[in-house]
């Protein structure tokens, strides 16, 4: 990520942290519902603490995690919007029967707010995680958002290429389960990275990335057209003239792979 990226991203952490104080300052202005209020300022106080710290992250992050920064804190934006008018809303009311409508409706949108704050808290922590040894991550399996950037920040610089290879495994099974968040974030941040597998030397992590990508790409139909562009590209380079033989029948094997595993991929069908 460029300079100006990097620049741009910092400026959107401002605009949080500015946003997420003007949370707290509704909070400490609002007469009513004082313990929600200080359930929500709790966790927004949290969520205020890891947004400063993160600056000085993207200074020497990845370039993979910067993505990671950018849809995790682009959903938290939406996530203290919705913080701001529910606490707009905690106003008394006049008469009784409007009294209890209202006390019933806002206390069910201060519990929603606070389950949508939680996924915000534990996806920030994951994000600390990884450059403060002594914030422990709490597990993915709190936040879908988390489960699939872990997934890709595996496949990404997993410790070694069996990790990759099962982690490659593990978001072919998540794009089967037809959940639209989990196809997003993979297709925006997984994509380069399931490429990036698919050129090692190894058939193993070929089929792994090669099946993940097919399966995103029978998800995605507008997208898909990116995708086997590059999953083509990358077999074409090993069937080349100049590639051993060894090479041009790994390549062959795993279009027939391909094939096999995925007889639904409508672009594959029309290449037979």
């Amino acid at each position: 990520m460029s300079s100006e990226q990097k620049k741009l991203m910092k400026n959107l952490l401002l605009d949080m942290i500015l946003l997420g104080q003007d949370v707290c300052s509704a909070i400490n202005r609002s007469n009513s519902f004082k313990v929600k209020c200080s359930e929500l300022g709790m966790r927004v106080n949290r969520l205020l603490l890891m947004l400063r710290s993160l600056p000085r992250f993207l200074t020497s992050a990845a370039p993979f995690y910067l993505l990671s920064v950018n849809s995790i804190v682009v959903k938290l934006e939406d996530n203290f919007k919705v913080a701001q008018r529910v606490v707009h809303n905690c106003k008394p009311r006049r008469r009784l029967c409007r009294f209890f409508t209202g006390h019933i409706r806002i206390s069910t949108d201060f519990q929603e707010l606070f389950h949508v704050l939680d996924a915000s808290i534990t996806e920030m922590e994951w994000l600390v995680s990884h450059y403060e040894p002594q914030s422990k991550d709490r597990g993915s399996m709190y936040s879908p958002t988390v489960l699939v950037w872990s997934c890709i920040a595996t496949v990404e610089m997993g410790p070694s290429l069996d990790d990759r290879i099962e982690a490659a495994n593990r978001l072919a099974s998540l794009v089967q389960q037809k959940d639209f968040e989990y196809k997003q974030l993979i297709f925006e941040g997984g994509l380069p990275s399931l490429i990036k597998l698919l050129k090692e030397n190894s058939p193993v992590a070929h089929i792994a990335a090669a099946n993940a990508l097919c399966l995103l790409a029978n998800e995605e139909e507008e997208k898909s057209g990116t995708i086997m562009k590059e999953l083509i590209h990358t077999i074409a380079s090993r069937l080349s003239r100049t590639s051993s033989r060894c090479g041009q029948k790994q390549a062959a094997d795993l279009v027939a792979d391909i094939a096999e595993r995925n007889p639904e991929l409508k672009l594959l069908r029309k290449r037979r």
